[in-house]
């Protein structure tokens, strides 16, 4: 959105010039002294961008400052009939997507959130409603997401079902719709599932693979085995992270990511100091180089990413005899039902973990079975106790013989 003014320029052709096919040299440009034009360009969401050159009137063209204020009140003239026609003409959902996308830019979200947004209007928004008008979206509408979307986990339809969301939001917050047409999208209720992990047998065979293969992988397994980091946050990893005079064996900086090659905040956006296992120390130590700062290098000198540590992966898991999925987290996961199993605390494996919420951190927690041991141990002795005071009370109303 812009106000240029500027003295107009003629153009003066020559002799047998075809104006509508193009001037030829000999046409000369020359400026039109004491005429001037305004340049006005607007952008209103949900519409083309508008460009309007008007000549300012002659009684207007007596100072720069009478000029600019012409030019001002017809672009403020301009503005409000093109802000009443998007108004009165809602957009579509197909043709809101660029400006819902440009939206988060400007909010600076995550890149992995704008790629999943785009992701979601491509192949699931666009094709089941993208020809309808924002304000037109209904109950139906929705439900025939969810149909379209029958064979997909429920975590998958609610995605698309909250990115739906936040767009019709984000069309009331710019005021391209005056209400939410829909009360509720209706997430679907979605079933805790355990999350996959190593046992302590299997993790020592993926460490004895990742060791066969090289120091890289296996400080990828610990990394992740021994300080949870997520694959973003290990691909986002400076030798100017590590400390390695805090603590026992050295502390990691976690606070960044990296998703496709764009390095940004942490998924929760917090900052955390992690503390390292003398495994893990001596794994990162191995790999200590005078390339790039990244701690984690292809063999081409590249930083790695987490496409390269799914391919470490699946080579490790091959070599230990285990499913080969690639799934990195998995071993994310082995951080976490590990220390369950040896009995951390929930607290202390959500601040390790970096969840924000318990919640998140409970899934691991029902891998431990002595809390409820000693929870059960309780009614034993209850019963106990209640058994000798039943002998007692019997004992007093036997009659003395």
């Amino acid at each position: 959105m812009s106000v240029n003014v500027k003295e107009a320029v003629r153009l003066d052709h020559a002799p047998g010039c075809k104006k509508n096919k193009g001037c030829g040299p000999e046409c000369k440009r020359r400026r039109d002294k004491g005429v001037f034009k305004a340049h006005i360009t607007i952008k209103v969401p949900g519409r083309k961008e508008t460009r309007r050159r008007l000549t300012i009137p002659q009684e207007f063209c007596g100072t720069a400052t009478e000029r600019d204020a012409w030019a001002k009140q017809e672009h403020d003239k301009l503005k409000t009939r093109l802000t009443a026609g998007a108004r009165a003409r809602v957009p579509t959902v197909g043709e809101f997507k660029k400006d819902f996308l440009d939206y988060g830019k400007a909010s600076r979200q995550k890149a992995a959130t704008g790629c999943s947004w785009e992701s979601v209007f491509r192949n699931h928004i666009i094709p089941a409603i993208g020809n309808k008008r924002l304000d037109e979206v209904d109950e139906l509408d929705i439900q025939a997401i969810k149909v379209r979307m029958k064979d997909y986990a429920p975590s998958s339809v609610n995605n698309v079902l909250a990115t739906l969301s936040k767009m019709l939001k984000v069309a009331k917050r710019l005021k391209l719709i005056s209400a939410m047409p829909v009360d509720s999208v209706g997430l679907l209720k979605n079933r805790s599932k355990t999350p996959e992990f190593y046992e302590f047998d299997e993790f020592e065979r993926i460490v004895t693979a990742a060791t066969a293969l090289g120091s890289r992988y296996l400080a990828m397994v610990y990394i992740t085995a021994h300080a949870g980091l997520r694959p973003g946050e290990t691909a986002a990893l400076l030798q100017s992270d590590i400390y390695w005079n805090r603590g026992a064996n050295g502390e990691l900086l976690v606070d960044k990511q990296s998703w496709r090659d764009v390095t940004d905040s942490t998924k929760t956006n917090n900052v955390k100091w992690q503390p390292m296992t003398l495994e893990l120390a001596a794994s990162l130590k191995a790999i200590r180089h005078l390339g790039d700062d990244h701690v984690f290098l292809r063999d081409d000198g590249r930083p790695a990413n987490q496409k390269v540590f799914r391919v470490w992966m699946k080579k490790v898991q091959r070599r230990a005899g285990l499913k080969v999925n690639g799934n990195v987290y998995v071993l994310r996961h082995t951080f976490a039902s590990h220390l369950a199993m040896k009995g951390a605390g929930a607290k202390d494996i959500q601040e390790l973990l970096g969840h924000t919420t318990l919640n998140m951190t409970m899934r691991y927690i029902h891998l431990t079975t002595a809390h409820k041991e000693k929870a059960v141990g309780l009614l034993s002795k209850a019963s106990q106790k209640l058994a000798e005071n039943g002998t007692r009370m019997a004992l007093a109303v036997v009659p003395a013989t």
